[in-house]
């Protein structure tokens, strides 16, 4: 397979879970500081940016081509909690991929293993996050 092809294939390859997007949007209307963390490459950063503008519906956040280290290096989430507002205690880390939650929790914040938007919401309202 060309190269162009199979680089435009990973790029497809991702296409937001329905309601998540609205999930963020509303967190981040309701003054509740999004941040990202993210070993998603340069090129398909740009590409996903380009196609979902995904990027401004966060407060912010760190890519692993940043910091040089990828999750579920501690350093990463590290980073994410140097420009977080709060500290780890009242910070809530949220994957798909349940091993990458690990870190996040032994730096102290909240973890949620992500199954669905719906399900998400629902743990957070739980921990107390209303929005």
């Amino acid at each position: 397979m060309e190269s162009s092809k199979l680089s435009q294939l990973w790029f497809d390859e991702y296409v937001p879970i329905e309601g998540t997007v609205d999930l963020v949007r509303r967190l981040k209307e309701a003054g509740i500081e999004v941040l990202f963390l993210s070993d998603n490459a340069p090129d398909r950063v740009a590409y996903l940016d380009s196609r979902y503008k995904f990027l401004g519906k966060f407060t912010g956040g760190v890519f692993s081509h940043i910091t040089k280290v990828r999750k579920p290096d501690q350093k990463m989430y590290k980073a994410v909690l140097d420009i977080a507002s709060h500290p780890a205690e009242e910070c809530v880390f949220i994957d798909d991929k349940p091993h990458l939650l690990e870190p996040a929790k032994d730096l102290g914040m909240h973890v949620i293993a992500f199954k669905s938007p719906e399900q998400v919401e629902k743990e957070l309202q739980e921990i107390g996050l209303n929005f």
